[in-house]
């Protein structure tokens, strides 16, 4: 049975590749809807895989509904904000659409904290309110994607998404090398 989300994307397909008003009016027809950008057809009965996780404690649990893992990205970002956020040399998280994660848990939400990424795009960044766990991170940046805690991730979300590569490396501790096999980026826009 597909998941909801499926049904949801084929939806939105549909209503996306009807032109709009203006382009049925001057007898163009667009590859593109004017809002979303180019039309993906997905069809229901795609495959999908579900990958779980967590914050630290459980309170907060959450599910990934991919198509492939080649809809997600995980990286590893130098950034001076990924370092301070993942209080580590390097922050970890796995680019996702943003329909394709969900929380699963109501009994507790997580808390949100809001600010300047140091490039005057505000970030909002998701934590567990009782452990502390950072959960995701999203902003204006990231357009429709979000971007998942890699190590909230069960297992098998994990092996299933590897890292592909690595941000702002010009700001990547001097003692610590670059990871073999990944793509190096000094910069977000190389």
């Amino acid at each position: 049975m597909p998941s909801v989300r499926r049904l949801l994307l084929c939806a939105e397909t549909a209503l996306a590749s009807i032109p709009s008003r203006a382009s049925r009016m001057n007898g163009s027809k667009q590859a593109m809807n004017e809002s979303t950008g180019p039309v993906v057809v997905k069809y229901l009965n795609e495959p999908t895989m579900i990958y779980n996780g967590a914050c630290y404690c459980g309170i907060i649990q959450y599910e990934l509904d991919l198509a492939s893992p080649e809809e997600a990205r995980t990286s590893l970002c130098h950034c001076k904000n990924c370092k301070k956020f993942f209080g580590s040399a390097y922050g970890l998280t796995t680019k996702l659409p943003r329909a394709a994660f969900r929380y699963t848990t109501s009994s507790a939400l997580p808390t949100v904290h809001e600010a300047d990424n140091g490039a005057g795009v505000l970030l909002h960044r998701e934590f567990c309110g009782v452990c502390g766990s950072g959960l995701l991170e999203y902003g204006a940046h990231a357009g429709d994607s979000i971007f998942v805690v890699y190590g909230t991730m069960e297992e098998a979300a994990r092996e299933a998404l590897p890292p592909k590569g690595e941000f702002f490396c010009k700001y990547r501790e001097t003692w610590l090398g670059e990871v073999q096999g990944l793509f190096q980026k000094q910069e977000i826009k190389e």
